[in-house]
């Protein structure tokens, strides 16, 4: 008979095996959207999945930076861009000031980096929320550093991007005890070539750091890049070749990267090179070839090759609806797919796919669409597609997916949607894709921030400085009904479209700033930043 610890690990190990979740996975939320597959999804039992408990849902703690002595404003606006992780009790975030803070479960500052009397990672870069300081959300890994003569031992470290002096965009890895750097990349976004890294959250896979880059303001647009990383030294890879997007400019990563169960690498491009999109310096008379923007890819990972790309909206129809959402793998019972939202309103659902190259990449990618909502023929051949806004990844959990899209109503108005929170069956047919909406109050563009899940009990920020927990329908009775369609609101109108329940609110709790990032669940409590520049802690 094996030892209890072994026949533990191996339970363990085929616990990781399973579809959706497991107790060998983290408590913690040790990246950007929980896990490398992007799915916000904490699959743990605490008191934030007991929908007995979340109604007394309350604020513990909040942080300001400050509180240090440290300014709020960036060049371009105030607060956090990034959103929390959370390990081993210890919350880590970089801020719009160019500080990486890690914070203990008291809500006191345990080190920033830089360190005090340091310069800051800010950029000179002005036109994007992204540009002042450090938007992109970081990860913990482990390294090996020097410890002893010849002797090595492991360390965990916060790796995130970020500029430095002269506002070109790195990797950085810092020791996650004391804040001490380990290893900074080589120059991955050039400041005299308009790129940065701004929103893009590096993802780690096998002794691999992944990352893209954009561009400030649009003006110009670049073209997007996928580098890989070697984990130990922050090194470019040899053997990966690194992404372009656009043979002249376009495609830049607005998101991050997911990694995929067999360890390739998802990625969503932004817009392209058009004669008027946006801006005159970005004119193109003819198509870019390659032209690889406003697409969904599938990478290889160890080689950097492209295995498919699904790109529903032409160059001709670019009018700048980047696909800035963060693609979420999910394994559903139906198989596995990526998706994500279009800044159009649209979302789109694509198989992963096979693990290596066959035949065309767009003809293969186009083939693996799973499903869009609303339904639509794809690739589209009319309609206006622009920049509506829609740019927060989705959560899923089991076979369903919580977005902030566009809906039903999103060709006749493509504002919608800004305050509607869809729950969407993802192996369904288009008939019964709604699984239910929720309209929460508000303004903004959209109104809505990240979702993330915890045992179907999905918690998500407003504009208007509110963190609201909403239960699957599933886990708490429904409230009522409506129409599958927001605009039909005469339930006499709606016998030609199915008639959807209406999700419980658990619990509604004021904060200070505007939430536009995903919160963070972890062993009980819910950790959440705002452009008020708070980073706030709260519990049932």
């Amino acid at each position: 008979m094996l030892p209890l610890l072994r026949r533990q690990m191996f339970l363990c190990y085929g616990l990781l095996l399973a579809v959706h979740g497991c107790s060998c996975a983290s408590r913690d939320w040790p990246t950007h959207r929980y896990n490398s597959q992007r799915t916000a999804n904490q699959p743990h039992r605490s008191s934030l999945a007991d929908p007995s408990k979340v109604p007394s849902l309350h604020e513990l703690w909040k942080w300001h930076a400050g509180a240090v002595g440290d300014p709020d404003l960036g060049a371009t606006g105030p607060g956090f861009s990034a959103s929390p992780i959370v390990y081993k009790g210890r919350i880590y975030v970089g801020h719009l000031n160019g500080r990486m803070y890690a914070i203990d479960a008291a809500g006191t500052m345990i080190w920033k980096y830089p360190p005090a009397g340091s310069a800051p990672l800010v950029s000179t870069l002005c036109c994007n929320y992204s540009s002042p300081g450090i938007a992109s959300t970081a990860t913990i890994a482990s390294v090996k550093v020097r410890w002893f003569w010849f002797l090595k031992k492991s360390v965990k470290v916060v790796i995130f991007g970020a500029p430095d002096s002269s506002g070109s965009g790195h990797v950085w890895a810092v020791n996650a005890s004391t804040g001490a750097l380990v290893w900074r990349s080589p120059v991955l976004a050039s400041a005299t070539n308009n790129e940065q890294i701004g929103y893009d959250s590096p993802v780690v896979y096998d002794r691999r750091v992944y990352i893209g880059i954009s561009n400030d303001g649009d003006n110009p647009i670049i073209a997007g890049k996928v580098y890989a990383l070697d984990l130990q030294t922050g090194a470019l890879l040899s053997g990966f070749t690194t992404f372009v997007a656009s043979a002249i400019r376009g495609g830049g990563l607005w998101s991050s990267p997911a990694v995929t169960p067999d360890g390739d690498v998802i990625v969503t491009t932004g817009n392209g090179c058009r004669p008027h999109n946006p801006w005159p310096p970005n004119g193109c008379n003819s198509e870019p070839s390659p032209n690889h923007a406003l697409s969904m890819i599938k990478l290889d990972g160890v080689t950097g090759a492209m295995i498919w790309k699904f790109q529903p909206v032409p160059w001709d129809l670019d009018e700048d609806p980047d696909w800035a959402a963060v693609p979420t793998i999910q394994e559903a019972s139906c198989g596995t797919m990526a998706l994500a939202p279009m800044k159009d309103g649209y979302t789109h659902a694509v198989s992963t796919g096979p693990s290596s190259p066959s035949g065309s990449p767009a003809a293969l990618g186009l083939s693996l669409r799973r499903w869009t909502f609303p339904p639509a023929s794809v690739p589209f051949t009319s309609g206006l597609h622009s920049d509506w806004r829609y740019i927060r990844g989705a959560a899923s959990w089991k076979d369903a997916v919580f977005a902030v899209t566009g809906g039903w109503d999103v060709t006749a108005d493509p504002y919608e949607g800004y305050n509607l929170l869809h729950a969407l069956n993802t192996c369904a047919p288009d008939s019964m894709r709604v699984r239910w909406w929720l309209r929460l109050p508000g303004w903004g563009d959209p109104t809505l921030g990240a979702p993330s899940v915890t045992r179907g009990i999905v918690y998500v920020g407003t504009a208007t400085d509110t963190l609201y927990a909403i239960a699957d329908t599933t886990v708490s009775p429904p409230t009522g009904h409506h129409c599958e369609v927001p605009s039909i609101t005469d339930p006499t109108l709606c016998t030609a479209n199915r008639v959807t329940p209406i999700p419980a609110v658990l619990a509604r709790v004021a904060l200070s700033g505007s939430i536009r990032t995903t919160p963070a669940l972890a062993r009980g409590r819910v950790y959440v930043t705002t452009d008020a520049g708070y980073l706030h802690a709260l519990a049932p």
